[in-house]
């Protein structure tokens, strides 16, 4: 078997990978370990989801596998040492979740704000307007891109800091200035 998928994904994606490999789709093994081992046998590739373990010992029972893909950013885990030795590549999508993450975010500002009254002008008191605030991110992983977009429309200033920008790529400059706040 080529892909045996244990993450539960969408149907078009399975469907699309199927047409192209010989695909088992079985998300019933993550809540299996021992099962999950054995369905390895004759696997070359995996998809699995954060609460699967893929170890040492699992992969002791995959003798044909070469790739491993996770579906979120996360490696947790994925025994990474072990996979090298295993010589079996950890490939994973940084991006894949980062607009969802970004709106739970957003959620959790606005839950945030209107649970910490401040007292109004007539003395009454009033949760605070997200299009009032600034929020400042540290560190500029995918989801900060995204929230910073959807700040935008609130009127929200954005400020950061990327701790290793000279190292790693640009400044924060065109973020903040793209969701309304100056760098």
């Amino acid at each position: 078997m080529d892909l045996l998928i244990v993450e539960p994904l969408e149907g078009e994606v399975t469907q699309w990978l199927s047409a192209r490999h010989s695909v088992q789709y079985a998300p019933e093994l993550a809540r299996d370990q021992r099962e999950f081992c054995k369905a390895l046998y004759n696997v070359r590739a995996l998809i699995i989801p954060p609460s699967v373990s893929l170890d040492r010992k699992a992969l002791y029972y995959a003798p044909l596998l070469r790739v491993v893909g996770r579906v979120s950013a996360g490696i947790e885990n994925i025994d990474l040492d072990a996979c090298t030795r295993a010589r079996v590549e950890v490939v994973r999508s940084v991006t894949a979740t980062a607009k969802a993450e970004a709106e739970f975010m957003i959620g959790a500002l606005l839950s945030l704000l209107r649970r910490v009254p401040v007292v109004g002008a007539d003395g009454l008191q009033v949760g605070r307007e997200l299009g009032a605030c600034t929020v400042g991110m540290i560190g500029m992983v995918p989801s900060a891109r995204s929230m910073a977009q959807l700040l935008a429309p609130f009127g929200s200033k954005v400020v950061g800091v990327r701790p290793f920008a000279a190292c790693f790529g640009p400044s924060l400059g065109p973020l903040a200035r793209h969701a309304g706040g100056s760098a």
